[in-house]
């Protein structure tokens, strides 16, 4: 790596001498841009750990249209400078690793469209990107796991898509995206688990989370002081047996939730709904066999309930 490089560009239009693997990167470089489709761009294969890893002066990425199937841990992770990110049209890529973009305080735009041989997102993923408002995944078909604390404390993120595909989702799923007002979740029709704090301190003010028939578990503190959260639906997912602990616990503004043709579910946990004060309504409940304790405790405006 030379010991002052302010801009690679990567340029090898001989696939005898082509780059394969490049592992870490000088940290006064500003700017990185793959060029050449015949040779740099069709050879490469791996970003090694911690290739652009607190490099200082970063503040743009080009990686796209590229060969590359894996992006190991900690790429561009404290990129202090780094506004852009664009990993667009990598077809080939199948794997991101932990900590991807993590802790990069200015990082605004974040392009990983039509990747749609990726599989699998590591955790920490855009940790504490505190200013990033546009994330693309359109296109990511085969996009099947998202790991923990997927865009966690995200606070300026405004939109997100292109996860038809997902199977699991860890825990701290945009958890802290106080900027997120809406959120579809229809489009997850594979989805098999959420972890836990899914969607914690949203803005949104109402949730369908209905006919995921896939579903079995959802995690504690599903929408966790979503404060600005009025209805919820989560009706006819069949095959849901359980709810964790503080299931839309603080949600003050929360007047309905819809759990019915939920025919599997057993367990509910811990502070179910607790402090919802302006709930009136609630039913569907008649498979569960377990109730944790507070249950819908400080429902004030809880009038009847059919046990």
């Amino acid at each position: 790596k030379p010991p002052r490089c302010r801009t690679l560009r990567l340029v090898n239009p001989s696939k005898k001498s082509a780059v394969r693997s490049i592992q870490r990167l000088s940290e006064d470089t500003r700017s990185v841009v793959l060029v050449d489709g015949d040779g740099c761009k069709a050879a490469l294969r791996t970003i090694g750990g911690d290739f652009f890893s607190e490099s200082r002066f970063l503040t743009s990425i080009s990686v796209s249209g590229t060969s590359i199937t894996t992006i190991e841990d900690n790429f561009c992770s404290s990129c202090d400078l780094l506004t852009s990110l664009d990993l667009s049209g990598n077809t080939h890529l199948t794997t991101i690793g932990t900590s991807f973009g993590s802790r990069c305080p200015v990082l605004r735009n974040l392009d990983l469209s039509n990747a749609n041989s990726l599989t699998s997102i590591g955790s920490a993923f855009c940790f504490h990107a505190t200013l990033l408002q546009s994330l693309d995944l359109q296109g990511c078909t085969s996009l099947a796991t998202i790991g923990d604390l997927f865009c966690y404390e995200c606070p300026s993120l405004t939109g997100l898509g292109g996860l038809d595909s997902i199977v699991s989702i860890g825990d701290g799923f945009c958890s802290g995206c106080t900027s997120l007002t809406s959120f579809d979740c229809k489009e997850m029709a594979n989805l098999t688990s959420v972890g836990s704090s899914f969607l914690r301190e949203s803005p949104m003010t109402s949730l369908d989370f209905s006919g995921h028939t896939k579903l079995t578990t959802i995690g504690g503190q599903f929408c966790f002081q979503c404060t600005s959260l009025e209805s919820l639906h989560l009706s006819g997912n069949a095959n849901l047996t359980s709810i964790g602990d503080a299931f839309c616990c603080g949600c003050p503004s929360l007047a309905s939730i819809d759990l019915s043709g939920n025919i599997s579910l057993s367990s509910i946990g811990v502070a179910f709904c607790f402090q919802c004060t302006s709930l009136t309504s609630l039913g569907g409940l008649d498979s569960v066999a377990s109730i944790g304790d507070g249950f819908c405790s400080g429902c004030t405006s809880l009038t009847s309930f059919d046990c």
